[in-house]
């Protein structure tokens, strides 16, 4: 396995750089953010990048090495290459601009597994498959023919992210509608499920309070 500490040793070196919390500062409204949140190591990795050509030099190494991991894996799970890529350069890569190689690589594994029976229900193909989709036009289409295709519809995390794109348009009846049709299928961990149904529930509740819709 890759390994962020082949990148970025904190070291006196390394870290009186930049200053970090200017960085962040300088660039936050650029960073984009994650459903799992950023880790501190690999965000200020991220940052020290923007100004360290030698980090840059590192970084540009370990994408080879991932990519090297894809194009030799003989293993039998191949999509666990494709997934532990994506988790780092989403991490270190704050604005996912081409530079990053992020949406290629998405596009490349979903078309590559998407007919792939033994990932259809996999968190981590799904993980990536919602990338896709939220970065598509007809996001919310996609969902539905998704959904149709049998994928994704035994994965919470599936009707999570299309009920919370629905919920950005304040569809609020076709949210409530998709996390039922999540729970009636026992989509896994449906408990999580739940308690997001219930949590849209109750957001919905105070921005009527507070005349927000």
């Amino acid at each position: 396995m890759i390994t962020d500490t082949e990148i970025l040793p904190v070291t006196e070196k390394t870290m009186n750089t930049v200053d970090t919390s200017d960085a962040l500062d300088l660039t936050k409204e650029n960073i984009r953010p994650l459903r799992q949140g950023r880790k501190p190591i690999q965000l200020e990795t991220a940052l020290q990048a923007q100004s360290n050509l030698e980090i840059q030099q590192k970084l540009n190494k370990k994408k080879e090495k991932y990519e090297h991991a894809i194009r030799t894996y003989e293993g039998d799970d191949p999509l666990a290459p494709h997934f532990e890529y994506m988790k780092w350069l989403e991490q270190i890569y704050l604005k996912h601009g081409p530079e990053s190689n992020l949406m290629p690589l998405i596009e490349e594994t979903v078309q590559k597994f998407k007919n792939d029976a033994k990932y259809k229900q996999d968190p981590r193909f799904i993980t990536i498959l919602i990338n896709f989709i939220e970065n598509q036009s007809n996001a919310i289409e996609l969902y539905q023919i998704v959904y149709n295709q049998g994928i994704g519809t035994m994965c919470a995390l599936f009707y999570r992210a299309w009920a919370e794109l629905l919920d950005r348009y304040n569809d609020f009846k076709r949210v409530d509608q998709i996390f039922l049709l999540g729970i009636k299928a026992k989509a896994e961990p449906v408990e999580e499920l739940e308690q997001a149904h219930l949590q849209f529930q109750l957001s919905v509740a105070r921005r009527m309070l507070n005349g927000q819709i």
